[in-house]
């Protein structure tokens, strides 16, 4: 073989996979949660680079469990600590999942709420245990970590066991919000993110909750061969792309 074919072969092994019109795939696993701020972010980090994002919407407590059952995913965006250092101990993570923001609770009713304030929890035990309210939707505790802290928040009040024949549950945060789309029930106890997103289309009445959900959002780095993990991961960590998350009511993490 001459020396100017081996040349051109090996510049041909090295140009980029988009050459041949196949473009560099990111697949990255989201808590549903997450989905409306991480849309915007898909759409800036093609507008920039070559690669493209596939976004597996799902409850945070599924994923994980896709994960360890090899879903192909290449990074996963968690609504918590607890997942991301479960597959980090199982060795499924190239390194120790990254704090990235912290999310914080909302409650949706579909009728005024009077008197209330974000640390009068008398008012809200007042109002859900009323004839008024026959349904209260929050995401699976089990799989969704705002669900979990939905139930949490019960807890706290006192309140659960006396409103439990009125929960009903979405399998994670966006299921759950179907049910303020239809109005399906009373209450809704879902993300701020949620309320970003929905405010404008369904109105109706947002009340902040004041509660001690500890809702670390993680960015969890698969075992995978795709480096470009990496670069997006860093991308997710700029100031630039905080700025996005913080629009959606998320609060920043100082790295």
């Amino acid at each position: 073989m001459s020396v100017l074919i081996r040349v051109l072969l090996c510049a041909t092994l090295l140009l980029p996979a988009t050459v041949y019109g196949q473009d560099v795939i990111l697949r990255v696993a989201v808590a549903s949660s997450l989905m409306p701020a991480m849309e915007e972010i898909k759409g800036v980090f093609e507008s920039r680079y070559d690669i493209t994002l596939e976004l597996i919407p799902g409850a945070s407590g599924t994923l994980t469990n896709q994960i360890m059952h090899g879903a192909p995913y290449d990074l996963f965006i968690c609504a918590n600590e607890q997942y991301g250092q479960l597959l980090f101990q199982k060795g499924f993570l190239e390194e120790p999942p990254r704090a990235l923001v912290k999310g914080s609770l909302i409650l949706w009713s579909d009728q005024p709420i009077s008197n209330w304030s974000t640390d009068n929890t008398d008012t809200f035990i007042l109002h859900a245990k009323s004839s008024d309210v026959q349904t209260i939707a929050i995401a699976q505790p089990h799989l969704a970590p705002y669900g979990d802290a939905a139930e949490a928040f019960l807890i706290e009040t006192g309140i659960l066991d006396q409103i439990k024949p009125k929960l009903i549950y979405g399998n994670n945060v966006s299921i759950t919000n179907q049910y303020i789309y239809t109005h399906g029930a009373n209450i809704v106890i879902t993300s701020l993110a949620s309320k970003i997103k929905l405010e404008s289309k369904v109105p109706e009445y947002w009340y902040s909750l004041e509660s001690d959900s500890n809702l670390v959002h993680t960015i969890c780095r698969i075992k995978t061969k795709n480096e470009q993990s990496v670069n997006f991961q860093s991308f997710l960590l700029d100031p630039g792309t905080n700025s996005i998350f913080k629009q959606y009511g998320y609060t920043l993490i100082v790295q």
